[in-house]
């Protein structure tokens, strides 16, 4: 909205509108200020697209950022994830860290991981969703996420403001609420949606 049809609205609510007699208080309300000044919501991203999955091209970053890839990294490379440094070197491709870990990336390991994704299909990306990191009206809208928030916080979404709630994600709104949105709580919400990440990812996965 210009700023030119922004005033001629708050005209509008001020001066004419309780001429005809409606209530100025009801019209003022917050939420309807806000409206008028606050951009319109960004489009949301774009999907990923389905990762080919190879350990001559495929960063480590998205082996070590998928629930099954990451089991392929313990199966045929075991300690690697928890090796030091190894979040260093996410950009790079298994076969460009192997240098780097020669004790932990042999190249009978890495020509059987080979052999093993080259038939597979691209996976799809797995979203993964957090507390501090998911807008609260993405976890309203997916009914497997609205579950675990309400296994852990009952009631949660029978206010009738929720709707209202849904910008924000759930670490924001314990600002507000910290009796409700403990750390503890959330910290067993992200561990259920990991647990439900990995459960879809798996159910994806030939």
């Amino acid at each position: 909205m210009t700023r030119r049809k922004r005033i001629l609205v708050i005209l509008l609510l001020v001066l004419v509108l309780p001429a005809a007699g409606v209530g100025v208080t009801a019209l003022l309300a917050p939420q309807v200020l806000l409206s008028l000044f606050m951009p319109p919501p960004a489009a949301p991203d774009p999907p990923p697209p389905p990762v080919k999955f190879a350990v001559e091209s495929t960063e480590v970053g998205q082996f070590l950022d998928h629930p099954v890839a990451r089991k392929w990294l313990d199966k045929y490379f075991p300690g690697l994830r928890e090796a030091e440094q190894v979040e260093l070197t996410r950009r790079l491709t298994l076969v460009q860290v192997q240098p780097y870990f020669p004790e932990l990336i042999s190249d009978e390991a890495l020509a059987a991981l080979s052999a093993e994704l080259a038939p597979l299909p691209p996976l799809e990306p797995v979203v993964v969703y957090s507390s501090g990191q998911t807008e609260l009206g993405t976890i309203l809208d997916d009914a497997q996420a609205r579950e675990i928030v309400e296994a852990h916080i009952p009631g949660f979404f029978d206010d009738d403001r929720i709707n209202m709630a849904r910008p924000f994600t759930m670490k924001f709104l314990q600002i507000h609420i910290p009796d409700v949105m403990t750390e503890e709580r959330l910290h067993a919400i992200d561990a259920d949606f990991a647990a439900l990440a990995e459960a879809r990812a798996e159910s994806a996965t030939p």
